[in-house]
């Protein structure tokens, strides 16, 4: 029987790592831009809720009235949610501070 020949591995060069302080890697605080954009989204959509409770009392039919009600309890939903959001990322900011 034939022996089976053993392919050697090449060894694979890693380029080497440079040390990377963490102040160098970011700019600017994330967590205020972060907070920035949370905020955004919550006038967003507030907005939005707001303005579908308007157009459904304005209009008349029982559908676009039915469908809009329900985007603006969707809209409020998510205005909830990024308000939460909101507040935990001010907490932790709060906190960060302390320290």
């Amino acid at each position: 029987m034939a022996k089976k020949r053993v392919r050697k591995k090449r060894s694979v060069r890693r380029a080497p790592r440079r040390h990377v302080s963490r102040k160098a890697r970011t700019s600017k605080p994330v967590v205020k831009t972060r907070i920035g954009l949370v905020l955004k989204n919550l006038i967003v959509f507030l907005a939005l809720a707001i303005a579908s409770f308007i157009l459904s009392s304005i209009l008349g039919s029982a559908i676009l009235k039915n469908l809009l009600l329900f985007l603006a309890i969707v809209f409020v939903f998510l205005g909830v949610a990024f308000l939460i959001v909101l507040l935990v990322m001010l907490i932790l900011r709060t906190r960060k501070n302390r320290r």
